[in-house]
């Protein structure tokens, strides 16, 4: 090609470039647009995607033994996902044991065994040996837990998973937040003051300070259809990245939607019902202002730390705890109408978040460290 046709060559090369420089454009400018992918339901996007990989499965080598292997390989990781094993490691192995395999074979018949003594192998042995022994390390590191002098606990129920040893002081100190003030203020002024009617409910929805797509949707459905009741009115925390979307259902002295609520004091101060994730702090907030709440815990939180968060306070009748995937509009709107039309339910719930509160825990750490210090 070269030789004889040197135009030829240059004009595909050229074609390349052209097309990969055309189409990074293009991507550049739809980039916001190509995004909002990530806003489309689950529910519509799983079958779209379930049957592009049955299709990919099958034309591979037109066989339906190919679809076997598609569905046997589901399966295993979804026990995978129920056992917490890692998938990446599996598809890694998949990918490129044949691979390594070859070259295995191809190295130990040219050089037999003195391959392996090669600086770039050892290097690579040595780091195969540290991602295998570190997860080991860092299990034996949490029993660490018997040489340390202090320990203190976020959540009581922690204390179950440690091994402390005879010199060491385990505290139920909580998670450190702004304490509210001693003088609690009267719920119906502090509606009043952030624009709300004084004498009826007022529900707090938050997913955190970038917000919780799932959250925000349920509510959406349950406004939508009606499952919201009219009763309870509604400070709605979306996140800035979806506040456009959601910011048309604000009603003037009903439903006040915003992108960040600050300060947030004056929305704990106000709200008879929280609805948010399950985040350590978040959870220590509304427990320090005796809030009664609905935990809809991230399913993807690492270790599954928010669903054991929202279960201990489900547990002590602080909370009722709502799995994302049941957080329908409906099963959403339903619990909430439960709860505001039980006053003195919302009221017990709030004395058992409160009970569980620790509002002074920053000042509770540092006074026993300080002493620990001082006694060294």
């Amino acid at each position: 090609m070269l030789s004889k046709h040197l135009a030829l060559t240059f004009s595909m090369f050229w074609v390349v470039v052209i097309a990969n420089i055309i189409t990074t454009s293009v991507c550049l400018l739809l980039v916001n647009q190509i995004a909002k992918i990530t806003l489309v339901r689950s529910t519509l996007l799983i079958p779209f995607i379930v049957v592009l990989i049955y299709l990919g499965g099958f034309t591979a080598h037109n066989a339906f033994a190919d679809l076997v292997v598609v569905v046997a390989f589901g399966f295993l990781g979804a026990l995978m996902v129920w056992l917490d094993w890692p998938r990446p490691p599996l598809v890694l192995g998949l990918v490129l044991g044949n691979w390594a395999e070859n070259y295995l074979f191809i190295s130990t018949e040219r050089y037999g065994l003195s391959w392996l003594s090669r600086p770039f192998v050892i290097s690579f042995l040595i780091l195969t040996l540290a991602a295998i022994l570190y997860p080991l390390w860092r299990k034996r590191r949490g029993r660490l837990a018997g040489k340390v002098r202090q320990i203190h606990l976020g959540f009581p129920e922690a204390r179950a998973h440690l091994e402390p040893g005879p010199q060491t002081e385990v505290f139920d100190s909580g998670n450190p937040v702004k304490p509210p003030p001693d003088a609690r203020p009267d719920r119906g002024p502090a509606r009043a003051a952030i624009g709300f009617a004084a004498d009826r409910p007022l529900v707090l929805v938050t997913g955190g300070s970038q917000g919780a797509l799932a959250i925000n949707r349920a509510v959406e459905g349950a406004l939508a259809s009606g499952a919201w009741p009219p009763q309870a009115q509604l400070l709605w925390q979306t996140g800035s990245a979806t506040f456009d979307q959601f910011r048309v259902l604000a009603r003037p002295g009903q439903i006040i939607v915003q992108p960040f609520i600050d300060p947030f004091d004056a929305a704990l101060a106000a709200a008879d019902l929280v609805v948010s994730r399950a985040g350590a702090m978040t959870l220590a907030e509304v427990s320090a202002w005796g809030i009664a709440s609905v935990l809809i815990p991230l399913p993807s939180s690492a270790a599954g730390h928010q669903h054991a968060n929202a279960e201990a306070l489900a547990r002590a009748d602080a909370a009722v705890l709502l799995e994302q995937r049941e957080a329908s509009g409906t099963a959403l709107g339903s619990l909430v109408a439960q709860l505001v039309s039980a006053p003195a339910r919302l009221a017990h719930m709030g004395d058992a978040a409160g009970r569980r509160a620790r509002p002074n825990a920053a000042l509770e750490i540092a006074r026993k460290s300080l002493s620990l210090l001082s006694n060294s």
